[in-house]
């Protein structure tokens, strides 16, 4: 992949609020991570997660399923619930919304969704209004 691709992929997300991550169908490699999926994954820099392969952010349960998922993603986009790793071997349920990311056939961009930081916000918020 050339380096303005990788420029283009990371333009793309890295000033959006909610953790995104953009991966080579092909490889799985992550090309492009914004801070908020850093700080989500547990790395200080979102440098650190560049060229990891997606297998090495997802929990084990899950690793067997990445190339169907990926086939799914490029064709047609994917919404799921799986498990995710932390840098710090922590595992965390989250929501994965995945597309093929637009003018790139072989790019798939990914917003991730905390489920437990999600369940915590809505246990936090009062019974009522």
């Amino acid at each position: 992949m050339t380096h303005l691709l990788y420029d283009v992929a990371s333009q793309a997300i890295t000033h959006l609020p909610v953790p995104c991550i953009v991966s080579l169908g092909s490889t799985t490699e992550i090309v492009a991570v914004n801070d908020a999926a850093a700080e989500l994954f547990g790395y200080d820099r979102r440098e650190e997660m560049l060229s990891l392969d997606v297998a090495t952010i997802t929990a084990p349960a899950f690793r067997s399923e990445l190339s169907d998922n990926y086939s799914i993603t490029l064709r047609d986009g994917l919404t799921t619930v799986k498990a995710y790793v932390r840098k710090d071997g922590s595992v965390f349920p989250a929501q994965l919304f995945a597309r093929p990311m637009a003018g790139h056939p072989d790019l798939a961009i990914g917003v991730i969704v905390d489920l437990e930081l999600s369940d915590a916000l809505r246990a936090a918020e009062p019974a009522s209004i």
